[in-house]
């Protein structure tokens, strides 16, 4: 009788009671919460360079298409571009195309417009030769935040 009375006590201890794995689950979820907008900022930073490289395509597609006419292209059509860069996270748009110059436009799509300081990224050529790169909601000239040099 004894020994069943021990081995009945043995079996209970090897596993976990329901108030133990609901802590687990509740310390887990605290860490889970204030890992999460760390991760999710590093992430939107990361996803920058989609458009950095797809306004600097247009800057060479630009120059390319400037050596064989007057002035620069309005359209990205016509530089043989989308609307859309590599990864999708951002719309791209030409706002002003002349002989001297023009302005390309990166504006943040989906989760990646919750990256408030880099919303909206410029590259802007201007007397064919001093590019300007601009970031921000108001497209302020603060590279060195959202352009990675």
């Amino acid at each position: 009788m004894l020994a069943l009375a021990l081995n009945s006590c043995a079996q209970r201890k090897r596993g976990f009671t329901l108030i133990e794995l609901m802590v687990v689950l509740a310390i887990v979820g605290v860490l889970a919460s204030l890992a999460l907008p760390s991760f999710q900022s590093h992430i939107r930073k990361a996803r920058r360079i989609d458009a950095q490289t797809s306004l600097q395509r247009i800057q060479l597609e630009q120059v390319r298409w400037r050596s064989h006419h007057d002035t620069y292209a309005l359209n990205l059509n016509d530089l043989g571009l989308t609307s859309s860069s590599g990864q999708a996270y951002f719309q791209l748009s030409i706002s002003e195309a002349t002989n001297d110059g023009f302005i390309a436009m990166a504006s943040a799509l989906g989760d990646q417009a919750n990256d408030t300081d880099c919303q909206r990224m410029q590259l802007r050529l201007l007397n064919t030769a001093t590019v300007s790169l601009t970031s921000g909601i108001a497209t302020q000239n603060d590279a060195p935040r959202c352009w990675k040099q």
